[in-house]
């Protein structure tokens, strides 16, 4: 059974949460629930849950300085939020689920099968990836990649390219390490869009300061200094002609 709190300042969406995850029948306890950052840091240090549901903002403050305040984060955290562009690219640097407002029922399902999966090591790194990022409100230097034995944190310029097939991902890095990842190369497309990368093929994102050598032709070719070979498809090619004649020589 899941012990969980919702710390969440609109009624009706705390009320939504609490339907869904009844008529979801998950296994999930609701020990307490409060709308301000105050009493949700006593709540979650009283009750000590498995589970928090947390709202970005509150009406005292953003929830982020509930977390800072908290000395033991050996907890998972579903974010609910109406938040930008910005911040979404934050929670998926950093790992963290999250479910946008107006709470949807399907979004719900797959966060909790998320956090039913087998128990998580390093969420207080991925809190603080999530609060470095909100807090200095710069470009992030690095990002947490889940695989099958465990999180990985490492610098985005170490990635030199990721290869899709199906619903994964194989991450390649500059020490040579490759990196199998459940996640769609769309996604790290979205997620690392504005750090250098471009999608050349359908399979491959690469970074763009690791290529060695664009060769010329009908689709053409690009000569990465790993050695490899990457196809550049017509369909991409004038996007990428676009971004070459923008990269200072």
């Amino acid at each position: 059974m899941v012990r969980a709190v919702i710390v969440e300042d609109e009624t009706d969406s705390r009320d939504l949460l609490k339907r869904y995850l009844r008529e979801g029948e998950y296994e999930v306890e609701i020990c307490g629930e409060t709308d301000n950052i105050e009493d949700g840091i006593s709540l979650i240090q009283s009750e000590k849950p498995n589970l928090v549901f947390l709202d970005i903002q509150l009406k005292d403050g953003s929830s982020f300085k509930l977390l800072e305040r908290l000395d033991n984060r050996n907890f998972d955290i579903i974010f609910i939020t109406a938040y930008d562009d910005y911040a979404l690219k934050a929670f998926k640097y950093s790992t963290l689920e999250y479910i946008l407002k107006p709470i949807d029922r399907d979004k719900l399902r797959a966060a909790m099968q998320w956090v039913q999966k087998e128990p998580k090591t390093e969420v207080n790194q991925q809190i603080q990836l999530l609060l470095d990022q909100f807090k200095n409100q710069k470009r992030q230097e690095k990002i947490s990649i889940a695989s099958a034995d465990g999180i990985y944190f490492i610098r985005i310029k170490e990635i030199v390219r990721c290869e899709g097939a199906d619903n994964y991902t194989l991450v390649h890095l500059l020490n040579k390490e490759k990196i199998v990842v459940s996640k769609t190369i769309k996604e790290f497309e979205e997620m690392l869009r504005g750090d250098g990368f471009f999608r050349v093929h359908k399979s491959h994102l690469i970074n763009l300061n690791y290529m060695k050598k664009f060769v010329k032709g009908e689709g053409g070719y690009i000569i990465m200094e790993d050695g490899r070979t990457i196809e550049v498809s017509r369909r991409r090619k004038n996007g990428f002609l676009k971004i070459l004649n923008n990269i200072n020589v």
